[in-house]
């Protein structure tokens, strides 16, 4: 499967870890901040500064047992960004743990 650049339905982003349970990979849209609660933005609303605790949140998906190279599409479960489905790269450089 070949895909070509994000569109309006959809977002593009990379495994970083699979294993035969799980791939993860970092969420574009959705952080977690020092106290644990989840944000849409690494910035302070107030201030605009970045906050140096915000941290991509991991969203898990199910590998299949599958650890191959390839393009995975799987509806979000994202809080922040609910109304997108996400292409999944696997590739050489995701972590794989047997």
């Amino acid at each position: 499967m070949e895909i070509s650049d994000e569109d309006d339905r959809n977002i593009i982003v990379e495994a970083k870890t699979i294993n035969p349970i799980h791939f993860t990979y970092d969420c574009p849209y959705c952080y977690r901040i020092r106290s644990g609660r989840l944000v849409d933005s690494p910035f302070c609303k107030r201030t605009k500064r970045l906050l140096s605790s915000a941290v991509p949140t991991r969203h898990f998906h199910g590998s299949g047992g599958d650890l191959s190279n390839r393009i995975e599409h799987r509806v979000s479960h994202c809080t922040v960004n609910d109304d997108k489905g996400v292409f999944i790269k696997i590739t050489n450089k995701t972590k794989r743990y047997k």
